[in-house]
Parts: structure tokens; sequence; C-alpha cells
């Protein structure tokens, strides 16, 4: 079996374990009202309805109202695909043929330093079975995050050089 659990980690690095959203609403946290947080969901393998087995994490930026409740909106969910869908069926050289500007992308959310190291104290403390392996799989998205905010960014770069060449060529051709 398998298992998921959300975590809002406070900008004073405080951990909250929170409810799994229920149709798109999560349940308020009154003392991070207003606050801008990361929410990490750690996905699990169980044994026996236990963790075992940390599979997967993933991060988010949320800013939370004033009362700490925050609402995933259809407007949300489309930021959150909108680097897959400008750039998933492109390539630098049909992006750089359009007439329309380059679209800058999206960056990936990259917990900090204290944040990272919040998260490994809670696993350590609260989920040891998760934390060996645990520290890996957090290290490794952190990395697969980064290289992805370096492709998008290398990817439109290599698009703006390809327009600017044909550019430079209808100017003054050879």
């Amino acid at each position: 079996m398998s298992g998921i659990r959300y975590l809002f980690i406070s900008k004073d690095n405080h951990v909250y374990k929170i409810t799994t959203p229920k149709y798109n609403f999560y349940k308020a946290v009154p003392e991070l009202s207003g606050q801008d947080i990361l929410e990490v969901i750690l996905y699990y393998d169980t044994i026996e309805r236990k963790p075992s087995r940390l599979l997967s994490v993933s991060f988010d930026r949320l800013l939370l109202d004033e009362n700490g409740l925050y609402i995933l909106t259809q407007e949300e969910i489309e930021k959150g695909m909108r680097n897959y869908l400008l750039f998933a069926f492109q390539s630098p050289e049909t992006i750089a043929k359009n007439d329309i500007p380059l679209t800058i992308p999206t960056t990936v959310c990259i917990p900090t330093k204290p944040e990272k190291d919040r998260l490994k104290n809670y696993l350590k403390k609260y989920l040891p079975q998760l934390y060996c392996e645990g520290s890996q799989v957090i290290e490794a998205e952190i990395a697969n995050r980064i290289g992805l905010n370096n492709k998008n960014k290398s990817f439109i770069l290599e698009a703006a050089k390809i327009r600017k060449s044909n550019n430079d060529n209808k100017i003054f051709p050879k």
C-alpha cells in the first residue's frame, strides 16, 4: 500500500502536519494566516499501515489567506502546468519561428536550505523509518528541480539565439 502526508513549513521553519485536502480545500492553520509557506507532500510505501519507505516528495509555495486557509483554484492548477503546456510539445526551433514574444518559464519551487534541514529533522524525529532513504529522495528531488529550471532556461535561451540568427540573416543576407 501507499500513503501520503501533507506538511506545511512556515517562514520560521516550524513544520505543521495537515490533513489531506478534500475537494481542493486545505484545512485552516490559523497560526499561519497570511503567510507564504512551503507545502511538502510525502509519498511513501506502508507495511501494516505504517510508513516504511519514502517514494517521492513534492514541494510548492502557497499563500494562505487571513484565516490560514488555502483553496486550490483552477487558475493555480493551470499555473502549475504552465511550463508543461508551453514547452512539452515544442522545440527551440519551433518556438523561434513564432512571431510572438518568447515566454519566460515559471521557476519550479525549490526549498531553501533551512526548510530542507527542518524537513529532514522532522523525518528523523517523527518518521525515522523514512529518514535514511528519505534524505536521498529529498536531495534527488531538489537536484531534479534545479535541473528542470536550468533546462527550461536554456530552452528559451536557445530559442532566442535561433530567432536572433534568423533575424540577422534576414537583415544581412549572405
